[in-house]
């Protein structure tokens, strides 16, 4: 990092006032992540043109489906993918959270020595690599359903998107696990 002289930081000089503007920060990622968790993140589409023509005509253009984070977990468990469904539960909601919440208990208890605040920081550290198990399995399903074939005069092409909560949720999780470092 370049060094720019001295910093006035005024206010923000104190490690009191460091500590809890980094706690109203974890809250608000983590806030951020909580609503990621339960507005739409996926949405799948049906595009069907006119296969003649070179544009196409648009014939259909719908959604088929919309993915929440607990609509996505229910449907992996119900067709019989129970592993991917709590590797999906685990990974999206469970680690991500409970990560965030011990690091603020971590940092702002008196009740831990430095030598035992190291070790949960440490065991965070690893724990904190599995938080991005969602991502995957999220790129696993938009690959998945990524299809265009042609039948006669009719295209059609079925493709799945990110909604932006997904992508603030994600950004969530990468801020956390860097403020965690």
């Amino acid at each position: 990092l370049l060094r720019l002289g001295p910093c006035r930081l005024g206010p923000w000089q104190s490690a009191a006032a460091q500590q809890w503007a980094m706690a109203a920060v974890m809250l608000i990622l983590l806030g951020f992540k909580i609503w990621g968790l339960v507005v739409d993140v996926l949405v799948m589409s049906l595009t069907a043109t006119d296969a003649k023509r070179n544009g196409g005509d648009y014939l259909l253009d719908e959604n088929l489906k919309i993915f929440s984070f607990p609509e996505l977990v229910r449907d992996f468990w119900r067709s019989g993918a129970w592993f991917a469904s709590i590797l999906i539960a685990a990974g999206s909601a469970v680690l991500p959270l409970s990560k965030g919440v011990l690091l603020l208990f971590s940092w702002h208890t008196p009740l831990l020595s430095y030598r035992r605040r190291g070790q949960v920081i440490g065991l965070l550290h690893h724990f904190g690599r599995y938080v991005f198990i969602d991502v995957f399995f999220s790129c696993f399903i938009i690959s998945v359903f990524f299809v265009e074939m042609t039948f006669g005069d009719l295209h059609v092409f079925v493709s799945t998107r990110v909604c932006v909560p997904y992508v603030i949720g994600v950004t969530c999780n990468v801020a956390v696990n860097v403020i965690g470092e």
